[in-house]
């Protein structure tokens, strides 16, 4: 943390006593909306702390259930610019799904047999890093015209991980 503080980016606050919070449960949305899913490994205390630290900064904390073993949002769910996301839709909560589509939000769905390609990080709006492993999906976006940049990723994805699990952006210019 103070690495962070000396290259100057702010500490909104710390997660304390019970509070589990994880950044692969964290999306921002839009400047003034995030979700956090809460699951096993990122709580209702996590996600009440977060929305305290979010609040002052006039950004609106929406909060997912998670279904049964689910860890993160991240690998279920992302978004790919300011009108359009991709989810796994078996996967989330009904309720996420209509609050999506209420606020606009165009729902895609990668390739049936590429599901944790969810799991990748928008560089910015209709621009996304993808690991090489989902063709099928980087081409169904990129026919949509978004802008995706694949890169080998194997070592992490076969312990479990991707892409948005190993990093996260910590400022966006929105």
């Amino acid at each position: 943390m103070q690495t962070i503080a000396a290259l100057g980016m702010p500490i909104l606050g710390t997660i304390t006593g019970a509070g589990m919070v994880e950044g692969g449960s964290f999306a921002m949305l839009r400047r003034d909306l995030a979700v956090y899913g809460t699951s096993i490994r990122c709580n209702e205390e996590g996600a009440r702390q977060l929305g305290q630290f979010l609040e002052p900064l006039d950004i609106e904390l929406m909060t997912i259930p998670l279904p049964g073993y689910t860890i993160h949002i991240d690998g279920q769910f992302m978004v790919l610019d300011d009108k359009t996301v991709m989810a796994n839709v078996h996967r989330l909560p009904y309720e996420f799904l209509a609050s999506l589509e209420r606020l606009g939000y165009e729902i895609l769905h990668p390739h049936v047999d590429e599901q944790n390609s969810c799991n990748s990080l928008m560089l910015e709006p209709g621009r996304l890093i993808m690991a090489s492993i989902y063709p099928r999906t980087a081409e169904m976006l990129r026919a949509r015209g978004f802008d995706v940049v694949t890169i080998d990723y194997e070592e992490i994805i076969d312990n479990g991980g991707n892409i948005h699990c190993s990093t996260h952006e910590l400022v966006r210019d929105w």
